[in-house]
């Protein structure tokens, strides 16, 4: 594809009409969640430009994804874990620690929903590798945007009250809406193994070692 007769619009409509009528190839980017259906004339619509790939357009692919993940600027969120819905282990057999969106609403709306990965310090215990899901879980229909990482460890017992501490290093892949259970929860052991593979690169593993985890260590609950 030229390049010339390719349009990637962000929040909005008429641009994306207008990109049409001049026919070209359109992707769209809502800037506000659960607004796809508003972009039906666009050729893709996607959850952020972290989504955006090239090559399925006929155009060079960018070249900064790595081991299927695309590096981030590291950025950091933390606090006691609470309880959540109740379905991480019961229903996925999944454990999540949850974390309060409460006072990082800037925050979650900086970073799009999907599926990111980077370290984890608990408190008192130790630095873990983590995989994390923020946004609505579409097949659970959330109706507030949610912050559950996976500490990708085995414990013996539950830690909530505890600090914790998350150094966001990278991003997988947008969230969706899953057929079945069954598809979900195997998507989940997919995000878990690309992030398990992709700490132990030297450009994610060097963030082990961030202060901000070693601060949640010394932390006393």
């Amino acid at each position: 594809m030229d390049p010339s007769s390719f349009l990637v619009i962000e929040d909005s409509i008429p641009g994306v009409t207008a990109g049409k009528a001049a026919g070209m190839a359109v992707v769209a980017v809502p800037s506000l969640a659960k607004q796809s259906h508003l972009y039906t004339s666009a050729d893709e619509v996607i959850n952020s430009l972290l989504d955006l790939q090239l090559e399925k357009w006929g155009l060079p692919a960018f070249q900064d994804r790595i081991e299927g993940t695309l590096p981030l600027e590291p950025w950091c969120i933390g606090g006691p874990v609470i309880k959540g819905f109740g379905r991480g282990s019961k229903v996925l057999g999944i454990p999540t620690a949850n974390l309060s969106p409460e006072g990082y609403s800037a925050i979650l709306s900086e970073h799009p929903a999907g599926v990111y990965f980077g370290w984890a310090g608990l408190s008192g215990r130790g630095v873990y590798k983590m995989v994390m899901s923020i946004g609505w879980n579409p097949f659970f229909n959330n109706t507030e945007k949610t912050i559950e990482p996976w500490l990708l460890h085995d414990f013996n017992e539950d830690f909530y009250g505890e600090e914790l501490h998350l150094v966001v290093v990278g991003y997988i892949r947008p969230e969706a809406t899953f057929s079945s259970l069954e598809a979900l929860i195997a998507k989940i052991h997919e995000d878990r193994k690309i992030a398990e593979r992709a700490l132990e690169l030297p450009q994610y593993l060097k963030y082990k070692d961030d202060p901000y985890l070693e601060s949640s260590l010394h932390q006393e609950n």
